[in-house]
Parts: structure tokens; C-alpha cells; sequence
């Protein structure tokens, strides 16, 4: 027994810092890709799990080689020695402990029929991401179309119904050779619960100057809170305070988005403190999808998305390229708590070449939000709330 008690001892910090390097990771792509989309479409709604996107991208991690695993590396995983997927299921199971909330990760691999695999590369998925490896058909239409229905059928259910039709037809073809993906579904209810008969409607105001009517639940609640003199941010926690739900809203969005980043945030959330807040957040549900390509391309990920990848790990070949990264994500967010869902497919196809005073927090203008774990201090979803 004392000898299992040291070795635990010795495990336990090793353990914990693995589940930091991974946190780290994902905050920082939460905030990147954030950024990227924000500038790409123009300050448009957009809500994202770059915890769903890196689980997704660490499978595709194991099987690259030379300059494709040291870009990814340097651009995804810069804080790991290594140990990617090894760091990433410390996460994933340190995630998996808690018991007020819903919080479900799946993953699962469709593999072209006949294609030759590294033993390596398959046991490594079974045991860092517990994958479900598939012989799919890619070689006629009828059998990528089955395979499609497989996938999504497989999204919707791992997403309690929520993400449907999640690849649309053409995503698939007759190059495609390998699908790595990754589901997540998340539900917590309020700590303290807003009251339906409270909810009002009122104004929403637009970055262009625009008034829209919308659905306002409201409550008085003792929360942590911020205000400086370009933003406030609150913290509303969900049921046993193992997760939460923080809103940054600056007073200029489209200044402010373009220096926040995951330090300003980390900035902010060590500075708030416990206020009485009189508070009116909107009652929305938003669904995005995103094919990713781009981004990640403009993050410097160009390897990796060309016909000069790497990926010989998953095969022994260096004839795999990704053609497309799907990410679709949807969260509901009302009186009783939060609903949010998020799938990632990686694509792989063959290669041719304190105070007793009264705060008011009423998110009537453009803000960030996040849903953050609380135990590991992971970032599950990020979003942006521009116009309902």
C-alpha cells in the first residue's frame, strides 16, 4: 500500500499539469479562432468548441510526421512536450468526474475499407481517445453516401439530437479515405434559476446602431463581476459551481475585438469579485457551422492543409492531405440553464499532388461569452453575441 501511495504521489502533479498544458492550448485556440472568424465574416454572431476542434485535431496529430507534426505542434499544441494525446485524455478524464453537469465527449473514426493502417496509429486512438474505429465505403456513391448518413447518425445521437445533418452531401467523395470526429454535448442548469415571469422584452443594440427586440431574462444575483473603462464581464454559475457562464461586454465591440485575447480574459477573470448584480441577459439560441480550412491556413497551418502533408503515421504513405475541417456547434441558452453541442470531422482524402451596492449588467450590446469548467479551468465553448 505506502508503495501504490507514492507512485500516486508522483503521478497526481504529473497528471495535473498534463491537464493544464491541454487547458492552455484550447483557451488560446478558443480566442485565435474567435479572432479569425470575427475578421473573416465581419462581426456576425459565432459560437465555437475549440475543445471539440483540438480532440478532433489531436487524432490527426498521431499520425503526422517531420515539418506536418512540428507545425501543429508549434500552431495547436504549443504547450505540450510531446505528449499530446497522452495530456488530452489526462482532460478528458478529469472532465468526465463531474456530477451536477452534462458533459459528454465521443470519438470515432471511419477508415476507407481494405486501406492498410499502422497498428500504432489505431492504438493510440483506442487508448488516449477511446475511438471507435470503422471500415467505410468510399469507393461508390452509394456507399459515401451511407457512410455520410453513418457519421451524422452517430453526431445526432452523441449529441442528444441536437446537431443534425451534420456533413452535407459533396462533403464526401470517392477521394476521401479517412473521417476523424468529435462530438461533445454539454447541459447544466442554473445555480440560481431565472424566473420565466420575469422575462421582458426590450432593445438590443446593434454595433451599426440598429434596435431589435428581444427576450431578456432577469434576476438579482450575488456574482462575480468586472468593470473597467471599456468593458464589465459577470460570472453566472451553474449548479454546483462546477462550470459557468461568463459574458465580456465591451463598450466598443469592434475596437475591443481586436486586441482581446486569452491574457486580457485571464486578466479580467481574476478580477472580478462577488457584487449584488441586477442582471438582464438575452434568451437566444444560436447554431453555426464552419468549414475551418481558412483559419487554421491563416494561423500558419499551411502543411498540414496541402498536398504537402505528412500523415504517413495513419498509413505508412505520405499520400493522405486534409481537405476539410466541419466544425458545427449550437447552444440554447434560457430560464432554466444551457443546452450547447459541438461536432469537428477532419477530413482526410488522398493526395493529388464585495459591496452591498447594487450593479446593473444588462447585455444589450454586442458581447463575447464563454462556458467555462470550473475543476480544470477549460474553456468547453466560446462565443460571440452580435445581433439576435
Amino acid at each position: 500500500m505506502k508503495v501504490l501511495s507514492f507512485i500516486l504521489l508522483i503521478l497526481f502533479p504529473l497528471m495535473i499539469n498534463a491537464q493544464k498544458n491541454s487547458v492552455k492550448n484550447i483557451n488560446n485556440l478558443s480566442f485565435e479562432l474567435l479572432k479569425q472568424i470575427n475578421k473573416a465574416n465581419g462581426n456576425k454572431n459565432i459560437f465555437i468548441s475549440a475543445y471539440s476542434i483540438s480532440n478532433a485535431l489531436a487524432m490527426t496529430y498521431i499520425g503526422a510526421k517531420a515539418e506536418t507534426k512540428t507545425e501543429m505542434e508549434n500552431i495547436l499544441f504549443p504547450n505540450n512536450e510531446n505528449t499530446i494525446p497522452q495530456d488530452l485524455k489526462a482532460l478528458n478524464d478529469a472532465l468526465s468526474f463531474n456530477r451536477k453537469i452534462e458533459l459528454y465527449s465521443a470519438n470515432n473514426i471511419w477508415i476507407k475499407q481494405n486501406m492498410d493502417i499502422k497498428k500504432s496509429f489505431t492504438k493510440n486512438l483506442k487508448i488516449n481517445f477511446n475511438a471507435d474505429i470503422r471500415q467505410a465505403n468510399f469507393s461508390t456513391t452509394d456507399g459515401i453516401e451511407k457512410t455520410r448518413n453513418d457519421i451524422n447518425t452517430w453526431v445526432e445521437e452523441k449529441t442528444k439530437n441536437n446537431i443534425k445533418d451534420f456533413l452535407t452531401k459533396g462533403i464526401l467523395d470517392e477521394s476521401t479515405v479517412i473521417v476523424l470526429v468529435n462530438a461533445v454535448y454539454y447541459y447544466a442548469q442554473w445555480k440560481n434559476r431565472f424566473e420565466e415571469k420575469n422575462t421582458y422584452q426590450d432593445n438590443f443594440y446593434t454595433i451599426d446602431g440598429g434596435k431589435v427586440k428581444t427576450n431578456y431574462m432577469r434576476s438579482v444575483l450575488t456574482i462575480p463581476y468586472y468593470k473597467n473603462n471599456e468593458l464589465t464581464a459577470i460570472e453566472i454559475p451553474y449548479e454546483n459551481n462546477e462550470a459557468s457562464f461568463i459574458i465580456v461586454m465591451p463598450d466598443n465591440f469592434e475596437n475591443f475585438a481586436k486586441k482581446f485575447d486569452i491574457q486580457y480574459f485571464e486578466r479580467i477573470t481574476q478580477r472580478l469579485e462577488n457584487k449584488k448584480v441586477r442582471l438582464s441577459i438575452p434568451k437566444f439560441k444560436e447554431e453555426s457551422e464552419y468549414e475551418l480550412i481558412e483559419y487554421f491556413k491563416n494561423m500558419g497551418m499551411t502543411k498540414l492543409l496541402s498536398s504537402q502533408a505528412d500523415l504517413s503515421g495513419i498509413s505508412g504513405n505520405k499520400d493522405i492531405k486534409i481537405s476539410n475541417i466541419i466544425h458545427k456547434a449550437i447552444i440554447e441558452i434560457n430560464e432554466s440553464g444551457t443546452e450547447a453541442s459541438a461536432a469537428t470531422a477532419v477530413i482526410g482524402s488522398r493526395s493529388v499532388t464585495g459591496s452591498k451596492e447594487v450593479e446593473i449588467f444588462k447585455a444589450n450590446r454586442p458581447f463575447f461569452y464563454f462556458i467555462k469548467e470550473k475543476s480544470t479551468g477549460v474553456l468547453l465553448f466560446a462565443g460571440s453575441f452580435v445581433t439576435p
